[in-house]
């Protein structure tokens, strides 16, 4: 189980974490009406824009800062600790030719003096708890002791202009899960937690990470699942029949990724459950989006209090979500971070204050452990004792294909494979080269299966 030791955030709101925090409490916003014509764009937009000295590497330098302002009073191990970076698609000024996210990771640590192999994590949306969830499983399977995870996206024309061609950018303040919604903004942070292995004295109130749960349906490129597939599953998994005290949702003020929280709210049960969402106070700031919003969950929690949603006045969804647009007093010892992208990709975090510090002298209230029958995350010791098998293997290389040793006919490459083995899902034909050679390995290995468990199988595909 990892515990969250340190943060801090850094927006147009502030350069901390509690500075953020005061502003969401004041309702102050940091969307404001911007130019098309300044960021190289055909149309005006609402978003929340950061500055940044333009002498130094905007993505480097906003990492650099906010790492080493979490870092502020601790020392970490250097062998021990693990750098990990959250972001849809890194820098602005490197799409098209410039250095990789990767390399960006190696400078990013080394400047901080780690030696360890840094790692990224970009899958759209979810980018930022993916990233958490990552870090909490090295933690608990004690590859390392310590993880930094750092959230970041620059705001450039490539991404104004790719929401705007869908249609999707709002050119006011958004409204999440409001009747007149239209549309989202984007949003800049940089924004750092800090995950330990072992509770610690130098945070005053601990949070630790009791679970988390990545499902994608694969719905659609951009839209999600109309009955919330991925998410639904997400918050089953995660949750069984353990009801959280708060839910911080993605809300990003599109009309269908709003109404599909909704559905997701609905099908387990979590109708009356506090929820917010917080992209009327800083915009969708993509890969840095699970991370702002954890802090920002996490501070409001430590004062007992559930945001208000910016921006909402009127339920426009058909799922009841239990919101409102002022700050709510809930006693809050455990909260849901929600988020979904593209792609179909979902994902949850279940977030609990440490029993030894925050429930100190008062009646136990009941965690997840409790209801929970079987743990979903193994310790090292603890997964000696689950041991996974392999089923089947399948080796695919120009001109030949072998599964389980055996080679098959590669005649006619990857669309000859599938009019032989499949032939009976016209999408492939809209896929490009790599997805079609990821469907037709799957295909070839689950037709070598006798045993049909979807959730004790896995399928891994290395390219």
């Amino acid at each position: 189980m990892a515990f969250i030791i340190a943060d801090n955030i850094i927006s147009p709101l502030g350069g901390s974490s509690e500075a953020n925090w005061q502003a969401v409490k004041e309702g102050l916003s940091a969307l404001k009406a911007c130019r098309g014509d300044d960021f190289g764009v055909k149309d005006d937009f609402t978003a929340g824009i950061m500055e940044w000295p333009s002498e130094t590497s905007r993505f480097e330098g906003k990492i650099l800062t906010s790492v080493r302002k979490a870092l502020e009073g601790l020392e970490l191990p250097p062998d021990r600790t693990i750098l990990i970076i959250s972001s849809t698609k890194g820098s602005e000024a490197d799409i098209g030719g410039g250095q990789t996210m990767g390399e960006s990771a190696g400078k990013i640590a080394k400047a901080l003096g780690l030696v360890t192999e840094p790692i990224v994590v970009s899958n759209a949306c979810i980018s930022g708890l993916a990233a958490i969830i990552l870090a909490s499983r090295l933690l608990d399977q004690a590859f390392y002791d310590y993880a930094i995870v750092c959230g970041t996206d620059d705001i450039g024309p490539f991404v104004i202009s790719g929401f705007q061609s869908l249609k999707a950018m709002s050119p006011s303040p958004c409204r999440p899960f409001d009747m007149e919604r239209i549309g989202l903004n984007l949003g800049e942070a940089v924004c750092t937690v800090i995950l330990s292995s072992r509770k610690t004295s130098t945070h005053p109130l601990l949070w630790q990470i009791s679970g988390g749960v990545i499902r994608n349906d694969a719905f659609n490129l951009t839209s999600p699942s109309k009955t919330a597939e991925g998410q639904y599953r997400c918050l089953t998994e995660l949750l069984e029949d353990f009801k959280p005290d708060a839910i911080s949702l993605h809300g990003t003020a599109t009309f269908f990724n709003d109404q599909m929280e909704s559905v997701a709210i609905k099908r387990t049960g979590l109708s009356d459950v506090p929820a917010s969402a917080l992209k009327g106070y800083f915009g969708h700031t993509l890969g840095a989006a699970g991370i702002i919003e954890t802090i920002i969950s996490m501070k409001a929690a430590d004062e007992g209090i559930v945001p208000g949603t910016k921006g909402f006045s009127c339920l426009g969804v058909s799922g009841k979500v239990n919101l409102s647009s002022d700050s709510r007093s809930v006693k809050t010892d455990s909260f849901v971070k929600m988020l979904s992208g593209f792609g179909g990709c979902n994902a949850c975090v279940l977030f609990e204050k440490n029993d030894d510090v925050a429930r100190a002298g008062q009646d136990p209230a009941p965690t997840r452990v409790a209801y929970v029958k079987r743990r979903k995350n193994f310790t090292r010791a603890e997964a000696e004792f689950r041991p996974y098998t392999i089923t089947h293997r399948i080796i695919v290389k120009p001109g030949y294909v072998a599964v389980d040793g055996r080679e098959i006919n590669a005649e006619g490459g990857m669309v000859g494979l599938y009019k032989r083995f499949v032939g009976d899902y016209p999408k492939f034909h809209k896929m490009d080269g790599l997805s079609k050679l990821g469907f037709i390995a799957s295909e070839l290995l689950l037709k070598e299966e006798t045993h049909c468990d979807d959730e004790s199988r896995a399928v891994v595909l290395f390219n």
